[in-house]
């Protein structure tokens, strides 16, 4: 019987795990947009990366599946004080930063911990709900990703 809290914790890890893994790469799927020849701003939508223009590398789809199996939700946007710079080879807009948030559908199906980014960090939560925008300010409620080793017990 001890084994069914264990098997649920390493689930909950895994799943987080992968959540914070889509992040990282749309992060990094960010800078490389941004990096372009003739960079003109951020990508506002998934469709950017799962279809996007020129030599930019796709989002693995597998990655995404992954996501939706873990529990997660995925939401990408222009960041709410960004202006638009203008669109990609598909007609797409850019903008000058962006939010992309990852958070658990349900408390049971997931692990606890959301994560958000925008282009000055990732930053996570633990109750479940990503932080917005506010609260990834300087001063603001969310802990910024390189922070966590405060957390741990030595």
């Amino acid at each position: 019987m001890l084994a069914w809290p264990f098997w649920m914790y390493a689930t909950k890890r895994r799943d987080e795990s992968t959540a914070l893994s889509v992040v990282q790469q749309i992060q990094a799927a960010q800078a490389a947009v941004r990096a372009a020849p003739g960079g003109a701003g951020y990508a506002t939508s998934l469709d950017a990366f799962t279809a996007p223009c020129g030599a930019l590398r796709p989002l693995s789809v597998d990655l995404l599946d992954n996501l939706q199996r873990a529990g997660y939700a995925i939401a990408l946007r222009a960041r709410e004080a960004a202006g638009r710079t203008g669109t990609d080879c598909q007609g797409r807009p850019l903008a000058d930063d962006f939010y992309v948030s990852v958070q658990p559908r349900s408390a049971r199906a997931a692990g606890q911990r959301a994560f958000a980014a925008t282009s000055q960090g990732i930053f996570v939560f633990f109750d479940g709900v990503a932080p917005v925008e506010r609260d990834m300010l300087p001063g603001g409620l969310a802990t910024p990703l390189d922070g966590l080793a405060a957390f741990k017990i030595p």
